[in-house]
C-alpha cells in the first residue's frame, strides 16, 4: 500500500483525546500529579491496524496536561516510523479530570517476510505534571507473513462483470481481509472479508476459510447462505430484512444459498479469484412475519468474473 493512502487512512480515523489545541492556558497547577504508559512494553501484529496506547494520569487534576512523543528505532531490523508504522500525532492533550488520554498509530501491514520490529515511545516536554517511572514504552510489532494466513489479510479492491448488461463493473468496493488472533479459536483457518459496496453506506460481511485442492493448491472455502448485513432496514421500516449471501449459477440460470464455493489464490498471492460460473449475491429476506423473498427486490447485487485484487 502506498505510503500516501496509508496516511490518509490514519488521518481519516484520527480519534484522539489529542487535539488542535497547542495554547498552554488552563494547565494543571495541582501537584502530585504523574503521566505513565499503562505498561512498559507492547506487542502489536502486522494486522492490527489502527491502535490507541493509554497513557494514564495518576492524580487529580483542576487542568489540562499535555506533553509531546518521540520514538527511537530499536535492534538490527527496527521498526521505522513512516514505513512500518505512522503516529497520528506527537502531541497528546489530556483534558482536566481524565484520567487516561490516547497515542494513536498505525501499524503497516507488509507483505514481507521478516524479523520482528522495535521501536521506543517516549513520553517528553510534559506540562501541568511529571513523568512517573513508565515514560519509555517499547513497541514490538510482530511479522506475520510467514504464513499465507497472515498474508491475506489487508485491503482488496472487488471487481467484476455484470451479469446483465455484460460489461465491466466500475470498481464495486473496497475490502477489508481480517483474521482470528493467535490463540484463539479459529486462528490460522478463519478470515473475514468486509466490504462497503459503491453508494451504499452499510457495511457487508462473510467468514472464508483457508483450505486447499487435493493438489495442495491454497483456497478459501466460502459457505453459502451466511448473513452478510442483519437487521437492514428498508422501505423506510416497512420491512426488516437480513442480506444473505447466494450464488447464481449462470449457465442454469438458478441461484442456491447451499454449499460451498472456492475461492482461487493466484501464485503472487496478488489476486482472489471467484470461478467463472458463480455470481456473488446478496437475497434479502424478509424478516417481519411475511418469510421468503422479498418480491421485487430481488438480489442486492450480483456479478460475475469477480475478483478481489490487492491494493
Amino acid at each position: 500500500m502506498k505510503l500516501n493512502k496509508i496516511f490518509a487512512i490514519a488521518l481519516a480515523a484520527l480519534t484522539l483525546t489529542a487535539c488542535s489545541d497547542d495554547d498552554d492556558s488552563g494547565m494543571n497547577t495541582a501537584s502530585g500529579v504523574t503521566v505513565n504508559f499503562e505498561t512498559a512494553t507492547l506487542s502489536l501484529e502486522e494486522t492490527d491496524g489502527l491502535v490507541k496506547i493509554p497513557v494514564k494520569v495518576t492524580g487529580k487534576t483542576n487542568g489540562k496536561i499535555s506533553m509531546n512523543v518521540t520514538v527511537t528505532e530499536v535492534g538490527q531490523t527496527p521498526a521505522k516510523e513512516d514505513i512500518h508504522y505512522l503516529l497520528t500525532d506527537k502531541r497528546l492533550i489530556i483534558g482536566e479530570g481524565q484520567d487516561v488520554g490516547y497515542i494513536e498509530l498505525k501499524v503497516v501491514n507488509d507483505r514481507f517476510l521478516n524479523d520482528d520490529r522495535k521501536f521506543d515511545l517516549a513520553i517528553t516536554n510534559v506540562s501541568g505534571a511529571t513523568k512517573g517511572q513508565t515514560s519509555t514504552c517499547q513497541v514490538t510489532i510482530k511479522d506475520n507473513d510467514a504464513l499465507l494466513y497472515g498474508r491475506l489479510q489487508g485491503s482488496w479492491t472487488m471487481n467484476g462483470l455484470d451479469p446483465f448488461e455484460d460489461d465491466e463493473v466500475p470498481t464495486v468496493c473496497m475490502a477489508t481481509v481480517s483474521g482470528v488472533n493467535p490463540g484463539e479459536e479459529g486462528y490460522g483457518e478463519e478470515l473475514t472479508i468486509s466490504f462497503r459496496a459503491v453508494g451504499d453506506s452499510n457495511t457487508y460481511s462473510f467468514k472464508a476459510y483457508l483450505t486447499q485442492y487435493s493438489d495442495g493448491t491454497p483456497a478459501l472455502a466460502v459457505p453459502l447462505g451466511q448473513v452478510m448485513l442483519a437487521d437492514y432496514n428498508y422501505g423506510n421500516g416497512t420491512y426488516i430484512l437480513d442480506i444473505l449471501l447466494y450464488a447464481l449459477d449462470l449457465y442454469e440460470g438458478g441461484a442456491y444459498s447451499r454449499g460451498t464455493l472456492a475461492i482461487d489464490i493466484n501464485e503472487d498471492e496478488s489476486q482472489l479469484i471467484w470461478p467463472e460460473q458463480y455470481a456473488l449475491m446478496g437475497y434479502a429476506m424478509a424478516q417481519n412475519g411475511t418469510g421468503g423473498y422479498l418480491g421485487g427486490l430481488g438480489y442486492w447485487n450480483g456479478y460475475y468474473d469477480v475478483t478481489w485484487d490487492r491494493e
